[in-house]
């Protein structure tokens, strides 16, 4: 698999190329952002995007990736964006976000979905985010701000408590993969896991990100399937995974 995935990458790499330059003989007369020189703009975001340490942030990547098969699959529902996708989560349910930052994300889960219950999680390791999330929520009474660590948070609920969290921490495969399992027994039976930047490396920084991996072995290794993907044109897509109605 190691091989054949460098082969793959290298052969992806000159199609890049060829297909970027190609658009730089289209848009030589634009002008993107402030970055009047288009050709140093692509010289260096393909300096940054394909040196040796991405090449390794990739394999690595590879490696950890369980391929879905179609019964992993079937009914999966494609939807545009995340926005979108809040509008057809369940409504009036208990619901978390782990992952919260200001809350701003928060505020649409709870304009958009008016949950029964809404749980915050998040470490805050700012003061700035506590505040702006105090600021804009804090005075719902169906909201609970729990101040922990993503994985260890699972700890603080029943089983079967929640009908759908949403996930949106560190994007690591590590720490995703922990905070799948650990709230795996706290989604009630047909239930959701939902979470953001569902895809393996950054087209704006190179990055490798480990929410796809930890969520096809999840549902390959635990038997759930991928419930609704959203289709934002470059990256930060949402995943959607459902627990089966008999599975405790």
């Amino acid at each position: 698999m190691q091989e054949s995935a460098e082969e793959f990458l290298k052969e992806l790499k000159k199609d890049l190329h060829r297909y970027i330059n190609a658009f730089k003989e289209k848009t030589r007369d634009f002008k993107v952002g402030h970055i009047e020189d288009i050709d140093k703009f692509f010289d260096e975001y393909l300096g940054k995007l394909f040196d040796s340490k991405t090449d390794q942030r990739i394999f690595d990547s590879i490696k950890t990736l369980r391929f879905l098969e179609q019964r992993h699959v079937d009914g999966c529902k494609a939807i545009l964006d995340r926005m979108s996708l809040l509008e057809q989560m369940p409504k009036n349910a208990i619901v978390a976000e782990i992952g919260v930052d200001r809350g701003r994300f928060a505020e649409r889960i709870y304009e958009v979905t008016q949950p029964q219950k809404l749980h915050l999680i998040d470490i805050f390791q700012f003061d700035y985010q506590l505040e702006s999330v105090n600021s804009i929520l804090g005075k719902k009474e169906n909201i609970e701000i729990n101040q922990a660590d993503s994985v260890e948070a699972g700890n603080l609920f029943d089983d079967e408590y929640f009908d759908w969290i949403y996930i949106d921490t560190d994007h690591t495969y590590e720490t995703t993969k922990a905070e799948l399992n650990a709230f795996a027994d706290k989604i009630k039976p047909g239930g959701f896991i939902s979470g953001h930047d569902y895809f393996q490396v950054g087209i704006s920084n190179g990055f490798s990100y480990g929410v796809m991996s930890a969520v096809h072995e999840f549902v390959v290794i635990n038997g759930w399937k991928l419930y609704a993907v959203t289709l934002e044109p470059l990256e930060n897509q949402s995943f959607v995974i459902q627990k089966p109605d008999n599975q405790k």
